[in-house]
């Protein structure tokens, strides 16, 4: 038989974690006072069901000992062994409809045939439909003296307020860590097993606060063990969460920007069939635990944790912050797709590689003090010298090329030539276009030169309004605006210098909403692109040796 049914607890002084909602309900037993219905709620596994079989003993108990059932009177045994019709368990999934309550209520009104009162409990109760919720109610406004109703549920918003109005309410809270532990511990000894401190820790952080959940994950871990002893390797193996060193070592590689290393983690991860998504679980409550860590919260650490969070104590809340929200939206993605693995790659990459406000401006500050360093500054101007040196000395040798002043003047006249016909013909497409504006601005229009003047003086301003209204106008950012420059605009193209590279990363995070409100505001598609001077000259050269030059 299960764990979780061989250890269910027989009396109210078994129940954990329920200190508050117990000493109520034996009191009532002990005073008589006893209501006609009750609503148990909580998560799975924290007691509700359990609570609601013990009460329905205690309230027919010949016998009852400070509000427990005897377990041992005519009564207590025939509930524990089924044997009555009086006490009816009632799985509200599969009896939810509105044929099912009446039914019911046929039942309920004839009086018990040997308890004292007939208790029916309706597990998983929000399951009811609408229609059988009034037939319900009816029941219950009408409830005869003998007749007690349990409803357990798991999501007590979806209980109408008309039934909840007419029960007694109990919220069963999440069990805490050690009470689990405490009765892991508890049971694994009685079964003749002797678990390590760390299988045991490994297991309760898998039941998530549900002791049945942690009782059958413990059935699970003893049936794959051939041991009597079992650390908790064995127990990470048999449940099929990573151990928790590996969840150090990756956390410890997304601070350090080890990519690679994440990758690598993976892959072993993979290869030893272990879950991604309890993976991604237990990296999003490191990062957890560091963040209560670092303001004094005691969770009950590990030392292993404690070492690794003191190494990284430092790290900023905003980074913390967003790993936390890009594990927890990354968390519903993997229950949900079938690329886990994809899923799971992504996240590490997002994390890596962010960089915060804080980051940024240590990067600039860094940046600002080589920037100072007259070594740096005399380096700089030698590479510039020493690049217009090599220009001008690769132009003499290509001038070389051709075999006379002759040639070079012929060819200098058949490009002055050229050149001539072309400003020519712009002149005449210029005078043609100066006429289509002039009968365009007639009608209201503005021409594209005019156009772009506007787009180039406004278009720092139309990006510092979107980054308002993404919540990142910050002074950092309003500084990194003013080092940004519209250089030209052609063909559609906005041609855009800066001399920070931090600023380009920026623009293109917000790249599509910025083409999109220029494209409403100036009615035309634009792109956006580096201006590099460098390629302008090549084309100049380019054009001036007929295509004759080549640049390594």
């Amino acid at each position: 038989m299960a764990i979780y049914r061989d250890f269910r607890p027989k009396t109210f002084d078994e129940v954990l974690g329920q200190d508050a909602t117990i000493k109520v309900l034996k009191n009532q037993i002990k005073t008589g006072n006893i209501s006609h219905a009750y609503i148990f709620s909580g998560i799975r596994g924290s007691g509700k069901t359990s609570s609601a079989k013990i009460f329905s003993r205690a309230v027919n108990c010949l016998n009852p000992k400070d509000g427990n059932p005897c377990n041992e009177c005519e009564a207590c045994k025939s509930i524990l062994n089924g044997e009555t019709i009086d006490v009816v368990e009632m799985d509200a999934a599969s009896n939810r409809k509105i044929d099912d309550i009446r039914d019911l209520r046929e039942k309920v009104m004839y009086p018990p045939s040997f308890l004292k009162y007939k208790v029916y409990i309706i597990d998983e109760a929000h399951m009811i439909t609408n229609e059988a919720f009034n037939a319900l109610l009816k029941i219950m406004e009408d409830a005869p003296s003998h007749l007690i109703f349990i409803l357990a549920t798991t999501e007590l918003s979806k209980i109408p307020e008309t039934i909840q109005s007419r029960c007694q309410r109990f919220n069963f809270q999440r069990i805490n860590d050690e009470m689990i532990a405490y009765s892991l511990k508890n049971i694994s000894n009685k079964l003749g097993y002797n678990l390590s401190d760390e299988a045991i820790s490994q297991i309760v952080k898998a039941s998530n606060g549900a002791l049945r959940d942690s009782q059958s994950i413990l059935d699970k871990v003893i049936s794959s063990s051939s041991s009597k002893e079992i650390d908790e390797m064995s127990a990470s193996r048999a449940i099929g969460l990573t151990e928790s060193y590996l969840v150090r070592d990756i956390c410890s590689m997304i601070l350090n920007r080890d990519l690679r290393g994440c990758f690598i983690l993976i892959d072993k991860i993979y290869s030893e069939l272990l879950d991604a998504k309890d993976f991604l679980g237990s990296i999003l409550e490191t990062f957890r635990g560091l963040i209560l860590y670092k303001y004094g919260i005691d969770q009950d650490f590990s030392k292993e944790d404690i070492d690794f969070f003191e190494k990284y104590k430092d790290v900023g809340d905003e980074k913390l912050i967003f790993f936390i929200d890009t594990l927890l939206e990354d968390e519903l993605k993997i229950k949900t797709y079938e690329l886990k693995r994809v899923i799971l790659e992504s996240s590490m990459v997002k994390l890596v590689n962010f960089e915060g406000a804080n980051e940024i401006n240590s990067r600039l500050l860094a940046l600002e003090e080589k920037m100072k360093s007259p070594i740096i500054a005399h380096s700089a101007v030698d590479k510039i010298a020493s690049t217009n040196y090599d220009f001008e000395k690769k132009l003499k040798e290509k001038e070389k090329n051709y075999n006379s002043a002759d040639d070079i003047f012929s060819n200098n006249k058949n490009m002055n030539e050229a050149k001539e016909t072309k400003e020519a013909k712009e002149t005449k497409e210029n005078l043609t276009d100066s006429k289509k504006g002039s009968s365009e601005s007639k009608e209201g229009l503005i021409s594209d030169s005019d156009k772009y003047t506007d787009l180039k003086n406004s278009f720092k301003e139309i990006f510092k309004n979107i980054l308002e209204k993404n919540g990142e106008l910050t002074s950092l950012n309003e500084s990194l605006l003013n080092r940004l420059y519209v250089d030209k605009i052609k063909d559609s193209v906005i041609y855009l210098s800066y001399d920070i590279d931090i600023i380009w990363e920026i623009i293109m995070k917000h790249r599509q909403e910025l083409l999109d409100t220029l494209d409403e505001r100036f009615n035309e598609k634009f792109s956006i692109s580096k201006h590099e001077p460098d390629a302008e000259i090549k084309e100049d050269l380019l054009n001036y040796f007929e295509g004759k030059i080549k640049f390594k």
